[in-house]
């Protein structure tokens, strides 16, 4: 069971790490806990040794702490039980807890490819680079320029905001993205990662961070290549986004009875939805878990009902209805005490979750991944990112009410066989795209994970 552990005990544990650990160490420990050591505060190695320490407790990670230090470090025999370190004793059993059924918990593994696109340079180029893969790191980014301007790129994307495009647009448009994020030297540690990671059975989970906003808007879960094809349909390369955040990622791990939330709204002076039709969905793809998931719902969901209904610690938010993004920010659609349209805004929901009990976001709402050009922030989906959710799902283009209800139902189903939350989203976007009439519809859903394996159970 995670636990914290005193703050003598912390105290102690920081004096030993200032006075044990290199700038290298602390890199390699924070890469073994899955955390970007350039994120952590801190304008000294000290500072950030401690920052990340105090996060680890704070969240109940220091087992997720000791085993990354023991990982890595090489000074010879340490004794961690000081600072609250408890080594996992053989003799002990596990505790029973019920089994999910149909678990691929012994299927493949995953591994992580890690791309990152930074902020644009004075020559109008943006450097791109792999920070982390089964074949290694990039020594040096490859400078790419990305036609913003391009009739034909910008035509593609509005094709699909605007639901008139075709399968054939999508591979256009996915085959320029994958020229773009994938150029000369990216796209060759690709294919020896995925080379690698299919000799050892493993999956490769690729992780986007695209720091400039202007980018990360762009549907980037079209990219296709003709060997692979759409490598968001590929089970074998699921493909999501990574934000950014200072500290280190909490896990989507939740215990049992898995408590979810099913905050609907469907104001009256808003286009009518057929939430009852997907609610019956969400609950007949639960019906396997039976008493191993608690499922509320919310019929008419306003500020305060969903404030109040929070506090008796859910899992998992899924909010059905509408989504908006005006004058820069992004939106929740709401209903006011009569039954009409009120908004809450990206701002006003990161501060309703954070330090909650909330795992997982699923928002089937129309523009819940879209953000500004000038403050990836200002969507829905990247401001519970910094809430410090650790996983959410969301949609960056309009969503036909008839593939809205097939996403709901698809991701459930495999939830509650045990994949992790990233292969369910994939299993999510095939399920839409082997749907004759939803062969470009797949792509958008976003999914925005920093959890180190999506998995709930």
């Amino acid at each position: 069971m995670p636990k914290q552990v005193s703050h003598s005990q912390l105290v102690a544990l920081v004096k030993f790490l200032n006075n044990h650990v290199s700038r290298q160490l602390f890199d390699d420990i924070c890469f073994a806990m899955e955390v970007d050591p350039d994120n952590i505060p801190g304008d000294t190695l000290k500072g950030k040794i401690r920052e990340l320490v105090l996060y680890a407790n704070r969240h109940l990670q220091m087992d997720d702490f000791f085993e990354a230090f023991l990982a890595v470090w090489e000074g010879g025999e340490v004794d961690l039980t000081p600072y609250g370190y408890e080594p996992k004793g053989k003799e002990q059993p596990p505790s029973p807890s019920p089994a999910v059924p149909d678990s691929p918990s012994d299927g493949p593994a995953f591994v992580n490819f890690d791309l990152r696109v930074g902020a644009r340079r004075e020559d109008g180029r943006y450097p791109v680079e792999v920070t982390h893969s089964p074949a290694g790191e990039m020594r040096n980014p490859v400078l790419q320029t990305f036609p913003l301007d391009d009739p034909e790129f910008t035509d593609l994307i509005a094709f699909l905001n605007s639901l008139i495009a075709s399968g054939q647009d999508a591979k256009v448009l996915g085959r320029k993205m994958r020229d773009l994020l994938f150029p000369g030297e990216v796209w060759q540690m690709f294919y020896a990662s995925y080379t690698k990671s299919q000799a050892e059975n493993k999956r490769l989970r690729v992780r986007l961070r695209i720091d400039p906003p202007e980018l990360s808007r762009l549907p980037w879960e079209y990219v296709y290549d003709d060997t692979f094809q759409f490598l968001g349909l590929n089970r074998d390369t699921p493909i999501m986004r990574y934000v950014a955040e200072p500290f280190a990622p909490d896990n989507t791990k939740a215990p049992r009875p898995l408590r979810i939330l099913l905050a609907m709204a469907a104001p009256q002076d808003q286009a009518p939805l057929n939430l009852s039709e997907e609610e019956a969905r969400i609950r007949k793809a639960l019906e396997p878990l039976g008493d191993q998931v608690m499922l509320h719902v919310i019929p008419h969901t306003t500020a305060g009902r969903l404030h109040a209904a929070l506090a008796d610690g859910y899992h998992v938010l899924h909010f059905l209805g509408h989504g908006a993004f005006e004058n820069g920010m992004g939106a929740l659609v709401l209903e006011d005490d009569e039954g009409n349209s009120r908004q809450m805004d990206a701002d006003q929901l990161m501060i309703l979750l954070r330090n909650t009990a909330v795992k997982v976001v699923v928002l089937n709402a129309c523009q819940t991944a879209a953000h500004g050009t000038e403050d990836a922030l200002s969507g829905v989906a990247p401001a519970l990112v910094r809430a410090e959710i650790p996983a959410v799902v969301a949609m960056q283009f309009p969503v036909p009410d008839k593939t809205a209800l097939g996403f709901a139902r698809d991701l459930y189903r495999f939830l509650a066989k045990g994949q992790p939350l990233d292969l369910a989203v994939t299993e999510m976007r095939i399920g839409a795209f082997i749907n004759g009439a939803d062969r470009y519809f797949w792509g958008i859903p976003v999914l925005y994970m920093r959890s180190p394996d999506g998995r709930i159970w």
